[in-house]
């Protein structure tokens, strides 16, 4: 267990330190919507989405899998749903609390439920590229919510994978530890 928590910072000030990948990754021009609309938030659900939502859309190609999936990538991202289990958000603690309840369900046809506790949120898609163990999401419904991780699976277990935000939608100080279980999350 400290071993696992001694891996979980470290990957977290790995991310938050790292510049050296910027030359590397793909640089795309980011479109921001014309006008953006305040809308209150009307439930947990809109509550939560408002404060994990960023406003940079990426170019639609880029939520479309590019190369099929192996089938070993496939099973570990679409059996059971990840649940959010624990959230690091470096310099904004109260966003961490926006990730409790919160699960995502992958489909092996690049589509995603995501919600919280027994509530249902939005569909969406995601991409993976293997290549980079790169994760894209985009969570829809009227704020979409685009976000991308760096993907760690556990040596130890199929059922755990830590994430770590990426630069491309601004969540670089964000770590997620991820649980798969067979079911959504009870309150």
């Amino acid at each position: 267990m400290k071993f696992s928590l001694l891996i979980f910072t470290l990957l977290l000030l790995a991310s938050c330190l790292d510049t050296t990948n910027t030359a590397t990754e793909k640089k795309e021009p980011i479109k921001q919507s014309a006008t953006k609309e305040e809308v209150p938030p009307s439930s947990f659900t809109e509550k939560a989405k408002s404060t994990l939502t960023n406003t940079a859309a990426p170019n639609p190609a880029e939520i479309t899998q590019q190369r099929p999936l192996t089938a070993y990538i496939k099973k570990k991202m679409t059996e059971g749903i990840w649940h959010y289990e624990t959230a690091i958000v470096v310099g904004k603690p109260e966003q961490q609390k926006a990730y409790k309840g919160k699960w995502i369900q992958f489909n092996p046809d690049n589509t995603v439920l995501t919600g919280f506790y027994e509530e249902e949120g939005h569909a969406g898609t995601w991409v993976y590229d293997e290549g980079k163990d790169i994760l894209t999401v985009l969570e829809g419904g009227e704020r979409p919510n685009y976000n991308q991780w760096k993907i760690q699976f556990s040596s130890n277990s199929d059922d755990l994978a830590i994430w770590v935000g990426t630069k491309r939608f601004q969540n670089n100080n964000t770590q997620i530890k991820m649980l798969r279980r067979a079911g959504k999350p009870k309150k």
